[in-house]
């Protein structure tokens, strides 16, 4: 449902007049698919930054 979100607003919001995603558009993209990435990672970041190490 996020996606479809996305992708709606890419084609509304964020095209130029000859309907390409504009830069501000690649970048929310990109951010994104990053944060995704972290918040997958974020368990085993958060074991390997404790003193004792990962349980």
């Amino acid at each position: 449902m996020a996606e479809a979100q996305l992708v709606e607003s890419l084609r509304r919001d964020l095209s130029d007049e000859h309907g390409q995603a504009t830069d501000t558009a690649v970048r929310i993209i990109w951010t994104a698919d990053h944060l995704d990435a972290a918040r997958r990672l974020q368990p085993s970041l958060v074991a390997a930054a404790r003193p004792d190490g990962p349980s």
